[in-house]
């Protein structure tokens, strides 16, 4: 009979034994209450990640047909809204990482295992096949001055997980503010005789007997503060829930839109280009080759303005189509952003001399094209095989050594 009465009681994630069903009232109430633990994945993340994509989606639909075919008003629209892309998806990528350390620090370095290899996986195999379109549409162009936005997203993916345990959340933040800043003066005091290396690292202007180079240390800052984001998006989140979340994004997002484009106007009208040219092209937040401090606040304010706006409309029932959009493309991003490459850079060759005014229907039907294509991808969970094999061994066998730059009880 007492193996009968006796009831078991998980309370903030551990086992209590009563002894007596009656006991069961007074034990609950004399227990501290559950500590609220987020869920793992948040929608808006992956849906920013698939709006990322829509804008990348755009710019280079804009450069593959509205260029070639004399559509040079167009192509300059939707290139000026389509430059958040990359600044937006290096920080919700950092974000993530930020996020899953943040609330779940005891299966973190499981998902660095993962997320290491799939960074790896990138470097290797996504850049060939990255590289396959590129060279078909611009043979001219030598293979190795091409080292895009993914690259660097696996470059980080690759190296800055391994950071997470050992260093604080503001750690990072400064890391990445001081990088940039190193690239800044590279840039501006160094002269390089070798352009291609120069480019990569700190970034040079555009070379149009070049591909595209993303320069490491001003790209891959914005990782690092995305992965600060993160956690703060984690602590925010059991404070106050995504109402919480929401508030706190669009008072920095909005905060630092403002800031930039006030910083713009100042600059044209009281700064001498004669003398002070440098100063504009900082605070010129359109200046992206090579990108510019006023660029990534513009652009990167943007970008977690649209984050802030997806978490307030998470719940709302009427923005469901707007998160199937996103989450479908944000969660098999690698596949629709190599995908997207052959669509625009091959698929739009026929056309691409061929001006028409319904051009914004040849845009949406390419990008349902890649909503359909990835979401059967997600369907058959095809995710599972973008891999080196190389989780397994990535995957620590003993518990993270205690951190190096952290204060005790810190998260």
């Amino acid at each position: 009979m007492e193996v009968a009465n006796r009831r078991l009681h998980l309370v903030g994630g551990g086992i209590v034994a009563v002894r007596n069903v009656g006991e069961t009232h007074n034990v609950i109430q004399t227990l501290p209450p559950p500590i609220s633990r987020p869920q793992n994945r948040i929608e808006y993340i992956d849906a920013a990640r698939g709006m990322a994509m829509c804008f990348a989606c755009a710019s280079h639909f804009a450069g593959h047909y509205l260029l070639p075919s004399g559509a040079h008003r167009q192509w300059m629209l939707m290139q000026t809204l389509s430059m958040l892309a990359s600044p937006t998806f290096m920080i919700v990528s950092g974000v993530l990482i930020g996020y899953m350390y943040s609330v779940r620090p005891e299966r973190f370095p499981a998902f660095r295992a993962k997320v290491v290899d799939r960074g790896l996986f990138l470097l290797i195999v996504g850049h060939l096949l990255i590289l396959i379109p590129k060279m078909v549409a611009q043979p001219q162009v030598p293979p190795h001055t091409w080292v895009l936005v993914t690259d660097v997203i696996g470059l980080s993916v690759v190296t800055i997980p391994w950071l997470m345990p050992l260093t604080r959340k503001w750690t990072r933040f400064w890391a990445g503010i001081a990088l940039y800043a190193a690239s800044l003066w590279f840039r501006s005091e160094v002269s390089c005789n070798w352009p291609v290396a120069c480019g990569l690292l700190w970034g040079g202007p555009p070379d149009i007997n070049a591909g595209q180079l993303f320069p490491l240390m001003a790209w891959m800052p914005l990782y690092l503060v995305g992965t600060t984001l993160g956690e703060q998006i984690g602590t925010w989140r059991v404070a106050g829930g995504d109402r919480e979340v929401a508030k706190r994004l669009a008072i920095l997002g909005l905060g630092l839109t403002f800031v930039t484009l006030l910083a713009w106007r100042v600059a044209r009208v009281a700064v001498d280009p004669r003398g002070w040219s440098l100063i504009l092209e900082w605070t010129n937040p359109w200046h992206k080759l090579p990108p510019g401090p006023a660029y990534f606040a513009l652009q990167s304010g943007l970008g977690i303005t649209l984050l802030a706006t997806l978490a307030a409309l998470q719940a709302k029932a009427w923005a469901k189509p707007i998160f199937r959009l996103g989450t479908t493309l944000g969660r098999a991003s690698l596949f629709v952003f190599v995908l997207q490459f052959y669509v625009y850079n091959i698929g739009m060759r026929p056309i691409r001399t061929s001006y028409t005014n319904a051009w914004p229907v040849l845009l949406l039907l390419s990008i349902a094209f890649l909503f359909v294509a990835a979401d059967l991808w997600n369907r058959k969970q095809m995710n599972n095989y973008l891999t080196l094999g190389l989780e397994r061994r990535l995957s620590p066998r003993n518990v993270d050594a205690p951190p190096l730059f952290r204060k005790h009880g810190e998260t």
